[in-house]
């Protein structure tokens, strides 16, 4: 009930967490290329923007890249591993995916490229040959809490990496890093992806809803002013209805980069701009899923027998593939039973 950052469990507890700092630093140290692939959800928005923006003070050569919901999907995908070789990267660190990627993993090996999966998603099947799978659900993990969200995972990591640089002497004539700064973006990340507040996700959330009340960072900024909640309390369920559909949005129906860029800015007129583009995407993907749930309401008011489904399924071609799954979540809540869109 006092969350304190001194509960936190130590990051190296997490199996590979060792492994996958001293490859990341050796990276640094040689100056290798780094990119940071992640999800276009607000968990995999919110890992890509704490981890480029630590690495970002470490080394210029680091970028980050989320794939499109539509065209790409979910993971790593292969032409883009080999657009990374071409560009001379050498390590990837994937976020909020690659546990299931063991083919990609593999095929990244075979023409030189490490990687360092950070992820919380199930495990089914063999692990990626990465350089250091870091998930606490791995049967040989022994860190305590299993219910992270990536941005947590990716949070532990950085505290693992400051660590060991801190160890090195890096900071002796430089700022060391305050990554008590980092929990606004980390509760958005947490809160956003579901997580139960409970253990370090409480600790995270109640420190970054402060930090997201007090409002510093630009970016959260313009998205607490456009979703008319600015100068009020920001609780869980503020963060959740008002922040995050907006974060959420830019992945769903346009391009998650754009929320990327408001949450790294420090100029408050750019990220007003980006602010407005996102709030417009909320809106519009709050019609297109108006739009899909009258059109099959309207189905099953014309179905006599929908009492005796034991589901529902629906499917159209023109409907937008990053709002369905929201549509299918509507539909549960009105009819107490699966649905498929």
């Amino acid at each position: 009930l006092q969350p304190s950052l001194n509960d936190l469990h130590s990051p190296l507890l997490m199996k590979d967490m060792q492994k996958g700092v001293s490859r990341l630093l050796k990276a640094i140290h040689d100056r290798e290329k780094i990119v940071i692939y992640g999800d276009y959800d607000a968990d995999g928005i919110t890992s890509v923007v704490i981890l480029y923006k630590f690495i970002k003070e470490l080394t210029p050569q680091v970028s980050y890249y989320i794939p499109d919901r539509v065209t790409e999907g979910y993971g790593l995908k292969i032409p883009v591993i080999d657009n990374f070789k071409a560009n001379s990267v050498n390590l990837i660190i994937t976020v909020d995916c690659g546990i299931s990627d063991v083919e990609q993993i593999t095929y990244a090996q075979s023409i030189g490229m490490d990687t360092i999966v950070l992820d919380h998603h199930g495990i089914s099947g063999s692990l990626p040959p990465a350089v250091a799978t870091i998930n606490p659900n791995r049967d040989d993990c022994i860190f305590p809490f299993k219910d992270l969200a990536a941005v947590g995972i990716a949070y532990n990591f950085l505290i693992a990496v400051r660590g060991s640089l801190r160890k090195e002497g890096f900071w002796q004539n430089k700022d060391y890093p305050n990554l008590k700064e980092y929990l606004d973006i980390v509760a958005l990340g947490t809160i956003g992806d579901i997580a139960p507040l409970v253990d370090e996700n409480r600790i995270f959330a109640k420190i970054g809803l402060e930090l997201i009340t007090e409002g510093k960072r630009p970016g959260i900024k313009a998205l607490k002013e456009v979703s008319g909640i600015d100068g009020q309390q920001i609780d869980s369920f503020k963060a959740s209805f008002c922040l995050i559909p907006r974060i959420n949005a830019a992945g769903r129906i346009a391009s998650s980069l754009e929320a990327v860029e408001l949450l790294l800015t420090d100029n408050i007129d750019e990220a007003r701009i980006l602010a407005e583009k996102l709030d417009g995407y909320n809106r519009r993907r709050q019609s297109m899923e108006k739009t899909i749930l009258n059109e099959i309401l309207e189905k099953i008011g014309n179905t006599p027998d929908v009492e005796k489904m034991n589901a529902l399924v629906f499917a159209s071609d023109k409907w937008h593939p990053g709002v369905v799954g929201v549509v299918a979540s509507r539909l549960v809540d009105l009819f107490s039973r699966p649905a498929f869109v």
